[in-house]
C-alpha cells in the first residue's frame, strides 16, 4: 500500500511539471512559433524549417525586375554572405551588385523565368521576388516547402515598409530604422523646398519613356500610381498625363497626344540606350521642335549610372532630388557638380563606398548629368 501511495505521488508531479497543466486543467500545448515575415500585402510568411531562435542564412532571389530587389536587399551587408542566387541584375548598364559583393563570383545567376528545381538545389530558407511575379511560383514553391516572400517596393512608403521587413530577414532591424530614417529625411527636405518656392503655378511636365522594339520607336507615360509620377508631382510638376485613361504599366502615347498636351517641361527615360543621346535627337527633329519644351530647352534626359533613377531601386531618391532641381531651376541643366555630393553620400550610405571605390565604380556610369 505504501509502495502504491509512493507511484501515485510520483505520477502528479509529473503531471504538474507538464507544460499546459495548470490549476488543475490542462490547457492545449501550441507549438513553438516559426520565424515570420510580412510581405507586402500583409500575408504572414513563416519560415518553419528554421532551428529555434534561428535567421535564415541561404536567401534566392527570383523573376522580372531582379535588380530592384537585389539592389534593396544589398542595402544590408549580410546581403554579401546570405544571397544565395539571383536572377540577373542587369539593364544592360552592367551588373553593379557584381561591383560590392566580394562573394559574387560564388553565387548563382539564372534567368528571369528559374523554375523551382534549380532554386531548390540553392537549399534556401526563404526566397524573394516582386510582387507581380509572386503567383506564378508561390504554389510551386509550397509543394516543395520553400517560403516566398513577394515585395512591392513601388513607392517611398512600400519602400519603408519592406525595407524593415527585410531588416527583420536579415536580423538588422537597427539597419532597417537607420535606412528609412535617412531616406524619410531627404523626402522631406525635397517636399519643403518645394513649398517653400512659392510658385504661383506648376510647370506642366512630360514624363516620357523612350524604347526600341523591332525598329518601331514608342513614347510612354507611366501609372498615376507609379513613382516616376510621384517624382513628377514631389519635385513640384503637374503631370500633363493626369487625365488619361492608362493600363497598369507604361501606356504608349503618340506625337499628337504630345503636341496637344505641349509641356513646358518634358524628361526623358531611356533604359537601353543613352538618355542624352536621344534628347539630342529630339532637338533637330521638327515635329519636336514645335513642342514648348524643347523650344524652349526644357527637355531633360533622366540621369542615372547602372540604372535610371527614376526607377524604384534604391536609387530613386537620387531621382526625387534631381526632379526636384529640374523643376525649382527651369531652364538650367543640373549639373554633374551639383548632383555629385549627393549622388557620393548615397553611396556612402547605401553600399558603404569610398571614395576611391565610387570614382572607379559609379563615376564611369554616371549619365544624364551636364558637365
Amino acid at each position: 500500500m505504501k509502495k502504491s501511495l509512493l507511484l501515485l505521488s510520483g505520477v502528479v508531479l509529473l503531471v504538474l511539471a507538464v507544460p499546459g497543466f495548470s490549476a488543475g486543467r490542462i490547457e492545449p500545448i501550441s507549438a513553438a512559433p516559426g520565424f515570420e515575415l510580412t510581405d507586402f500585402s500583409g500575408k504572414k510568411i513563416v519560415l518553419s524549417k528554421l532551428p529555434a531562435g534561428g535567421l535564415p542564412a541561404r536567401i534566392a532571389q527570383a523573376g522580372k525586375s531582379a535588380f530592384i530587389i537585389v539592389n534593396t536587399l544589398y542595402l544590408f551587408e549580410e546581403a554579401k554572405e546570405k544571397v544565395a542566387g539571383l536572377s540577373t541584375p542587369d539593364q544592360g548598364r552592367g551588373l553593379f551588385v557584381e561591383k560590392i559583393d566580394p562573394f559574387f563570383g560564388k553565387k548563382a545567376v539564372y534567368g528571369n523565368n528559374v523554375g523551382t528545381e534549380e532554386l531548390l538545389s540553392l537549399r534556401p530558407d526563404v526566397v524573394v521576388m516582386k510582387d507581380f511575379q509572386a503567383p506564378a511560383l508561390e504554389k510551386p514553391l509550397a509543394a516543395i516547402g520553400v517560403p516566398l516572400l513577394a515585395l512591392n517596393l513601388e513607392n517611398p512608403d512600400s519602400f519603408y515598409k519592406e525595407v524593415l521587413t527585410l531588416g527583420r530577414l536579415f536580423g538588422n532591424e537597427e539597419r532597417a530604422q537607420s535606412i528609412v530614417a535617412w531616406y524619410r529625411n531627404k523626402m522631406a527636405g525635397i517636399e519643403k523646398a518645394v513649398a517653400s518656392s512659392g510658385a504661383a503655378t506648376l510647370p506642366r511636365v512630360l514624363l516620357l519613356y523612350y524604347s526600341v522594339k523591332d525598329g518601331i520607336t514608342t513614347f510612354s507615360v507611366p501609372p498615376l500610381t507609379w513613382i516616376q509620377t510621384d517624382m513628377v508631382r514631389k519635385g513640384g510638376g503637374d503631370p500633363v498625363w493626369k487625365g488619361m485613361k492608362l493600363e497598369n504599366q507604361w501606356t504608349k502615347v503618340g506625337l499628337e497626344q504630345i503636341a496637344a498636351w505641349d509641356p513646358e517641361v518634358v524628361l526623358l527615360v531611356s533604359y537601353r540606350e543613352p538618355a542624352e543621346v536621344i534628347t539630342e535627337v529630339m532637338k533637330k527633329d521638327a515635329v519636336w521642335q514645335s513642342i514648348s519644351a524643347v523650344k524652349n530647352g526644357m527637355l531633360y534626359p533622366f540621369p542615372g549610372d547602372f540604372h535610371s533613377w527614376d526607377q524604384p531601386d534604391p536609387r530613386w531618391i537620387l531621382g526625387y532630388i534631381w526632379v526636384s532641381e529640374v523643376l525649382k531651376n527651369r531652364g538650367k541643366p543640373v549639373t554633374l557638380e551639383f548632383m555629385e555630393q549627393p549622388v557620393r553620400e548615397f553611396y556612402s550610405f547605401a553600399y558603404g563606398m569610398g571614395t576611391e571605390a565610387f570614382n572607379a565604380v559609379i563615376s564611369p556610369k554616371l549619365t544624364g548629368l551636364s558637365n
